[in-house]
C-alpha cells in the first residue's frame, strides 16, 4: 500500500514533541523557540497540518546557515582542518521534519521495506545490533570450520553523496510514496540554500542542489533509504 499522504497532528502529539527536544534556537529562526513552545496547543498543529496536506516546503525553511567550529581547543585556529562545519536549521523545519519522519518510519516499519541487517538510524537497530550479528557470524563459522571474510565500506562524508533525482526515485519505486508524500519530500530537497558565517562576516548564499540538509531529522532517515538496495547489490 502506498504512502500518498501524511496522517494530521493532533494536539497531544505536538505538546509530546515539543517536550523532548531541546528548545534550540538560531538566527533563521522567525519565531523564538520558547514562544512556539507555550503557544505548542494553538499554533504548532497547525502549522504542521498546512505544510503536509498541500506537499509543500515552505521556501522559509530551506535555508541553512553555517559555521565553522574548532573540532580542538589544542588545534591550530589558523588551519582550516582543525574546524568542523555546523549547520544551522530553523527550529519550525526540524519540528516539521519530527513529524514526517514519524509517518514514514511507520509505513516502512509496517510493510519490512528496509533489510533486516540494517544497524543504526533505526528503531532497536542500533550500531550494537550490528556488532552482535557480525560477531555471532564470525563465532557460528568458526565453529563449522570456515574461514571468514570481513569487507569494510568506508563512505567519506557519506551523506554528501545524495543525488536528489536518486533519492526520490527510491522513495516513489521502492518505499512506495506518490502523491501528496512524494512531492513533500521533492519540494523539501528542491532550491535549498546554505550561507556561511564567520566572525561576524556572512557569505551569499549558495543554492544546495545535492545531499540532505546536515543537521537535520531527515538526515539519517533518507540517507538509509538512498543506500536500502546495498545488501541486494553485495549479493
Amino acid at each position: 500500500m502506498p504512502l500518498s499522504c501524511f496522517v494530521p497532528t493532533i494536539v497531544t502529539e505536538v505538546v509530546k514533541l515539543l517536550k523532548t527536544t531541546p528548545a534550540k534556537s538560531c538566527e533563521l529562526d522567525l519565531v523564538p523557540t520558547w514562544l512556539l513552545k507555550h503557544l505548542a496547543s494553538v499554533i504548532a498543529p497547525t502549522i504542521c497540518n498546512l505544510f503536509m496536506k498541500n506537499g509543500m516546503f515552505p521556501a522559509q525553511l530551506k535555508q541553512a546557515r553555517v559555521q565553522p567550529l574548532l573540532k580542538k581547543s589544542t588545534l591550530d585556529p589558523d588551519d582550516v582542518s582543525s574546524y568542523r562545519p555546523i549547520s544551522n536549521l530553523p527550529y519550525i523545519s526540524k519540528f516539521i521534519e519530527r513529524v514526517v519522519v514519524s509517518r514514514s518510519s511507520h509505513h516502512t516499519s509496517t510493510f519490512n521495506l528496509l533489510p533486516a541487517q540494517q544497524s543504526a538510524y533505526w528503531s532497536f537497530h542500533s550500531t550494537e545490533t550490528a556488532l552482535l550479528s557480525v560477531h555471532n557470524d564470525l563465532v557460528y563459522a568458526i565453529d563449522s570450520g570456515k574461514v571468514s571474510l570481513l569487507v569494510l565500506l568506508d563512505l567519506s562524508a557519506a551523506f554528501d553523496v545524495i543525488d536528489h533525482q536518486i533519492l526520490l526515485s527510491v522513495l516513489e519505486n521502492w518505499f512506495s510514496m506518490d502523491s501528496i508524500a512524494l512531492r513533500w519530500f521533492e519540494s523539501y530537497l528542491t532550491d535549498r540554500v546554505q550561507s556561511f558565517s564567520y566572525a561576524g562576516v556572512q557569505t551569499p548564499s549558495f543554492k544546495v542542489d545535492c545531499r540532505v540538509p546536515q543537521g537535520s531529522v531527515l538526515e539519517p532517515h533518507c540517507f538509509i533509504s538512498y543506500t536500502e538496495d546495498i545488501v541486494d547489490v553485495l549479493e
